[in-house]
Order: structure tokens, then C-alpha cells, then sequence
């Protein structure tokens, strides 16, 4: 038993684990970043998302919520999202259809430099016919941002974005402590490797590499790379998965576990 656990065994949660997932552990939390990319090649690295490689955001600027079908109107979904200065802040934005609707914070906010996630909150459970994407155009063409503009994409059958990218707030640090992969019934075979990137915005300076896996994909695998000492990630670290494979058209997933405690 850890000195965490020891500290919490007699709360409700029993370990210090379940205390942050109940959010009884003040000043923690956790986050499970996952995505998937159908279509990762050989003559290129691409982060986990559905439509390539992913761009960070260089500058702050208005958002919008936009659907691939015009039906998508009034969908209410939540977004977690960082102003210009890093710090977080809990928008909620209404769809329009394939119209850009822009996000606004609960305090007039407008410019924000990276959003991490966002899900479907609508009443009733009404979820999107289309794809609903967040993104840097007020408005995109059939809804679809371009790729440089793209922020998030909360698919159909997902219902929330689902990209291995998570930057860390400037009020935080991140502790990443696993990685989880998954090869997605490829029947293709051949093989992959996936690798841990960051950047960190404050402090400058490029991506690093900071871990790689490889994963054989033929038929269908899983990896799980718990690390024994956790990466700590500083206050506005971009973090990514991406991956090359040695056949075109490698479908994988993966994604990565973080603990946020408050700076």
C-alpha cells in the first residue's frame, strides 16, 4: 500500500487512485487521451487523429463548432478549452449545422490557443447525425474545417473528440504514466512504431521524442507501456502520439494516461 493509499483508506474511495477519479483528491485529476488514425503509411509520421497529422494551434483566436449535416442544429456540447494564456476554461457551444457557431466562455472569452476535448451534453441524449468538428473557420466548407484548422473532432459513433493530443495548462503539471496501444484487426501485417512526443510553449524549443513502442500488427494486438516512474510534464506541454508504419494503410489506435495536480 502506497503512502497515497494509506493517506486515503478510509475514505469512501479507498485508494488514492479512486479518491481523484471521485474527485475527493483535491487539486488531481485524471485524464485518458485516446485517438485513432485508419490510415497511418509508411512515408510519414501522423499523430492519432482521423484526418492525419495534427497541428497545434501557433496563435489564439476565435473557434467554432461546426456538423458535416445541416440537421445538426442546437446540439449542446461541452469544451474543455485554454485561453490565450494557457489557463483553462469550460465552454459550453450550441451547433448550427454546418455553420460555424462560436465558442464563447462562461466569461465573454472569445480567443482560446488550444482546446482539449469536448463531448455531447445534449438533453434527451440526441446525438449527431454528422461529424462535429472544432475548429479555426467561422465557416468551413460542408462544415469540415480545413486541416490546418482543425482543433477537435467529435465523431458520430463517438459522440466526443477522440485524439491522442492534450496540452497541459499553465496552473497545472502533468505526470504521464502509460501508454496503451492497439492495432485495430489489421489484416495487413507488417509492423509500426508509435511514438511519446512534447513541446513545451513556455519554455520554447521543439518536439522531443520522449519514448517509441513497436507493435507488430498482423492480425491483432494490444500494448500496454506502463511507465515505473512517471513523465513529468511542465505547465504548457503540448503532448502527442504518432506513429509510422511499415505498410500503407495501418489502422491504430492508442492513447495515453495523465494525472493534472494543480500547481
Amino acid at each position: 500500500m502506497s503512502i497515497n493509499d494509506s493517506f486515503y483508506r478510509n475514505e469512501r474511495s479507498g485508494s488514492f487512485a479512486n479518491a481523484v477519479a471521485l474527485g475527493e483528491a483535491e487539486g488531481y485529476q485524471s485524464l485518458f487521451l485516446f485517438g485513432r488514425n485508419p490510415d497511418i503509411d509508411s512515408a510519414q509520421e501522423e499523430h492519432f487523429v482521423a484526418w492525419g497529422t495534427y497541428q497545434f494551434q501557433p496563435t489564439a483566436g476565435p473557434m467554432y463548432l461546426s456538423s458535416t449535416n445541416s440537421g445538426d442544429v442546437g446540439l449542446v456540447y461541452v469544451v474543455l478549452a485554454l485561453d490565450e494564456n494557457l489557463l483553462p476554461v469550460t465552454c459550453v457551444g450550441t451547433t448550427n449545422g454546418q455553420g460555424g457557431s462560436q465558442l464563447i466562455g462562461p466569461e465573454g472569452q472569445t480567443d482560446f490557443l488550444r482546446a482539449n476535448t469536448m463531448f455531447n451534453v445534449t438533453p434527451a441524449g440526441t446525438a449527431s447525425v454528422g461529424d462535429i468538428y472544432l475548429g479555426m473557420e467561422s465557416a468551413p466548407v460542408g462544415g469540415i474545417p480545413s486541416d490546418a484548422n482543425k482543433v477537435l473532432l467529435a465523431g458520430a459513433e463517438e459522440q466526443q473528440s477522440s485524439q491522442a493530443v492534450f496540452t497541459i495548462p499553465a496552473n497545472a503539471t502533468g505526470l504521464l504514466s502509460a501508454l496503451v496501444i492497439t492495432t485495430n484487426r489489421n489484416s495487413n501485417g507488417g509492423n509500426s512504431d508509435v511514438y511519446l512526443n512534447t513541446r513545451n510553449l513556455l519554455t520554447g524549443g521543439p518536439s522531443r521524442r520522449r519514448t517509441e513502442a513497436g507493435v507488430q500488427v498482423s492480425g491483432s494486438s494490444i500494448v500496454q507501456y506502463n511507465l515505473e516512474y512517471p513523465v513529468n510534464l511542465g505547465s504548457g506541454t503540448d503532448v502527442s502520439l504518432s506513429a509510422e508504419a511499415s505498410v500503407n494503410n495501418t489502422s491504430l489506435a492508442g492513447g495515453f494516461q495523465l494525472l493534472l495536480v494543480d500547481n
